[in-house]
């Protein structure tokens, strides 16, 4: 590493950011300095938890820019409302987004969705949590594909997840719930399980 930059910013209260530039010498033949960027946001938890790192922004390469590469305050406070494991919403984002959305689309009737994995504890004590966090990254990809522009889905906590999905009938949402069910783990991943992963939730029609 030939030079260190870091700078810190508190974008909201109980939100830190740190930004960080390294410029490192690569050990090839005529080969330039390479300098990485990345941005670490934390949030402070009540309890005895304390800090907790919320999203780790991507390195990218600089081209030929020697300021340090800030994002906006809109980038820190979108960066705030995602969870850090998966990259869809936290709870704060998913009321958030509901919000607009309910304020966009007036007409629009919606159902709120909350379901959690069943015996996911046996799974990480069983399996690992390295394959547990890829089984909560599975189930938030699929979800939120299976969201349309005027829905929102995120992970409220630790394996529970939540969507605002329009409704359109019982028959339609309870259809589609049962086709998104067989969707939500990546085949692949089922194939490591001697055991099915099933879920329990509920819908709530405000």
């Amino acid at each position: 590493i030939q030079q260190a930059y870091y700078e810190t910013a508190l974008p909201a209260p109980g939100v830190a950011s740190v930004f960080i530039r390294l410029t490192m010498h690569i050990l090839l033949p005529s080969a330039p300095p390479h300098t990485t960027f990345c941005c670490i946001t934390a949030q402070l938890l009540e309890g005895p938890d304390g800090w907790k790192v919320r999203l780790l922004h991507g390195s990218a390469q600089e081209s030929g820019q020697h300021d340090i590469l800030q994002p906006s305050q809109q980038q820190l406070e979108e960066a705030r409302l995602r969870d850090s494991l998966t990259g869809i919403w936290g709870m704060e984002g998913i009321v958030r987004r509901a919000k607009e959305l309910i304020a966009e689309y007036p007409g629009q009737n919606y159902v709120v969705l909350k379901f959690g994995i069943n015996n996911f504890r046996y799974i990480n004590q069983s399996y690992g949590f390295s394959v547990g966090d890829k089984i909560l990254r599975s189930i938030a990809r699929n979800l939120r594909r299976a969201c349309g522009d005027r829905e929102v889905c995120g992970r409220v906590e630790k394996d529970v997840f939540a969507a605002v999905l329009e409704f359109r009938g019982k028959e339609e949402v309870l259809d589609r719930l049962d086709r998104l069910c067989g969707r939500l783990v990546d085949r692949d991943l089922l194939e490591l399980f001697p055991m099915d992963i099933s879920f329990s939730g509920g819908l709530y029609l405000p």
